[in-house]
């Protein structure tokens, strides 16, 4: 028997081989379709894909809120009546000619998870270029981060390193976004949940304090 008979016998045949290679591109084919269906989770995705969970979850809270019907009060004395001489017209000043000191505590309002505003007190702190500060015992009580309610509540957007917020110590903190309200200016920031070692509830930074610079606010000496 020749040489090339031998050869021949030790080929496989061409329609197995076809077959074979015929297998080994439908697997490649399969586990490049499973990446592109599936890509690999990243930091950034997760934390857009959190911060859309917690908003449709607050957005949904606070469907159900204003369903709720409002509490009657009782009507003022002449209220309604039309008699101008009971309840004259009241002259209101202009926004721009509001007071534009701001305290070093002030009083602001955040938006809580029911979108009802609530107030707190606020460390007006222009050292802080990182961003603004909630105390986490007033983020649980404003629903709106809390580890130990489980669910939403619990998942922060991000996370971030504070340093300075406590002297001398480096701490790493959950973010969530917030809306605020100072001097009826509103805002949405994204805010670190942390101790802050004193007695204000939220530490306002540069975030909210340099677009009320620009408005025309400065901080009172008083």
């Amino acid at each position: 028997m020749s040489s090339s008979w031998i050869a021949r016998l030790k080929r496989p045949p061409l329609g197995l081989e076809a077959s074979v290679w015929g297998v080994v591109a439908l697997a490649a084919f399969l586990g490049l379709a499973y990446r592109w269906l599936h890509p690999p989770p990243t930091d950034e995705r997760e934390r857009r894909l959190t911060a859309q969970r917690r908003r449709e979850y607050f957005e949904s809270r606070a469907a159900r809120e204003r369903r709720k019907p409002p509490p009657r009060r009782a009507a003022a004395p002449h209220e309604g009546s039309g008699d101008w001489q009971h309840s004259p017209p009241r002259y209101r000043p202009p926004a721009a000619a509001a007071d534009r000191s701001l305290r070093v505590r002030e009083r602001i309002e955040l938006c809580d998870g029911g979108a009802a505003w609530r107030q707190a007190e606020a460390l007006l702190d222009t050292g802080n270029a990182h961003m603004t500060v909630l105390q986490p015992a007033l983020a649980a009580r404003l629903a709106l981060y809390d580890p130990r309610a489980g669910g939403m509540l619990s998942r922060p957007e991000a996370w971030t390193t504070l340093r300075g917020v406590v002297p001398g110590a480096s701490v790493r903190a959950p973010v969530i976004t917030v809306r605020l309200r100072v001097r009826e200016h509103e805002f949405t920031v994204a805010a670190a949940v942390s101790e802050l070692g004193g007695d204000e509830e939220v530490l306002l930074g540069m975030d909210v304090l340099q677009p009320l610079f620009a408005s025309g606010f400065r901080i009172s000496n008083g």
